[in-house]
């Protein structure tokens, strides 16, 4: 009888795929530093700071939606 786990089919079965166990963690860390940047860019413009701040929370907001989105995406079906 062949396991679940080696068939694949545990995907199938919890409707979610199968990630490793750092998987969520790192997930959560880079939402953290995506919502810290936004809310650093939001201050910096309030207070009228120079553009290399902007252009560096940017850099670093556009980073962290690519590390969310690209693994988002293979996961689809």
């Amino acid at each position: 009888m062949t396991s679940i786990e080696s068939t694949g089919d545990l995907e199938r079965a919890t409707g979610s795929p199968t990630e490793p166990s750092g998987g969520a963690v790192v997930r959560s860390l880079v939402w953290v530093v995506l919502v810290a940047s936004l809310a650093a860019n939001t201050v910096a413009s309030l207070v009228g700071a120079a553009t290399p701040v902007h252009l560096g929370l940017g850099v670093v907001t556009g980073t962290c939606a690519i590390l969310l989105i690209v693994p988002h995406l293979r996961r689809r079906p």
